[in-house]
């Protein structure tokens, strides 16, 4: 065991002064890291300040989890994803052979030689983050608590894993250095709870269906009318549909003002300009056939 430490500790060395011979792109890579974290955990606060939970989920519990993911995500790209991208360099390049004959574990070398340092601020940050989740939540039980870095190190083993089954593939497709982005996307889809996301269950979803055909006419609703429905049932704020929607609206409302819209689509829709102009114009956009609906005046020049 301390043999194997001690290789742990030789690696440490030759990556540390790697990593030091460049010593300004070192800090800025550093920098990096801490506007990276900072703006998620603005994200946070920013989707926080209209709401006080979302489906269940309070801004401490939010910080939590960002937190954890910054220090499943810097554990990762710390010593397992550089590593697992070095495996897949040496069977492309066929220099595997020189890492089985040397006198110590084969999987232990792969999965251990290389390490970015600049890691370890990613997960100090998170650290601290969840520290600061835990402060603002209150009393924590210690029995929740031993859970809670159980659960941790499970994720952690499951990102090593993951990292070295991508790795591996490399003996039978060779270039395999675009597979990454399967462990990008798997890390990324644990940046925010799922249960944050807009979701309808099967059998809501059936009952909705029947009673919109059982409505006027017995017809389907038309697309316009289904987005104002699915607009008022998320207006209070919760999901992530109403966000977008208001972010279309912003654009719209830019765009009108740069292009300008005919007099008489002024007239008939007077509510653009005013407070409601976001969900209707928003409403408007969604389609991609915005063309025809606004019927933009075309100009040479904008002024």
């Amino acid at each position: 065991m301390s043999r194997y430490l001690r290789i742990v500790l030789l690696f440490a060395k030759l990556e540390a002064q790697f990593e030091l011979a460049y010593r300004t792109n070192f800090l800025f890579d550093l920098l990096q890291q801490v506007v990276i974290t900072f703006t998620s955990l603005g994200a946070v606060f920013i989707l926080f300040s209209y709401t006080d939970t979302m489906n269940g989920w309070t801004l401490p519990a939010m910080i939590v989890v960002v937190g954890v993911f910054y220090i499943v995500q810097g554990v990762g790209d710390l010593v397992f994803l550089p590593s697992a991208q070095q495996l897949m360099e040496h069977v492309r390049l066929g220099t595997l052979d020189f890492v089985l004959l040397k006198p110590v574990d084969a999987q232990f070398f792969v999965s251990l030689r290389r390490i970015k340092f600049t890691s370890i601020v990613e997960i100090v940050l998170g650290v601290g983050i969840v520290v600061a989740g835990f402060t603002r939540l209150g009393a924590v039980d210690l029995v929740a608590a031993a859970l809670f870095v159980i659960t941790l190190a499970c994720g952690l083993v499951l990102v090593y894993v993951l990292l070295l089954v991508l790795g591996t593939l490399a003996f039978w497709f060779v270039r395999v250095e675009n597979l990454l982005v399967v462990y990008e996307a798997f890390t990324d889809a644990a940046r925010f709870p799922i249960d944050i996301y807009p979701y309808e269950p099967e059998r809501e979803r059936a009952d909705r269906g029947r009673r919109d055909r059982s409505g006027a006419g017995g017809g389907r609703p038309s697309r316009r009318r289904r987005a104002h429905r699915d607009l008022r049932r998320d207006g209070s704020g919760h999901g992530l549909r109403s966000l977008v929607l208001e972010g279309g609206a912003a654009f719209v409302h830019g765009g009108e003002r740069l292009i300008g819209l005919r007099p008489h689509m002024k007239a008939q829709h007077p509510a653009l300009c005013g407070s409601g102009a976001g969900h209707e114009m928003a409403l408007r956009f969604w389609p991609l056939k915005t063309a025809s609906r606004w019927n933009l005046r075309s100009r040479s020049t904008l002024s």
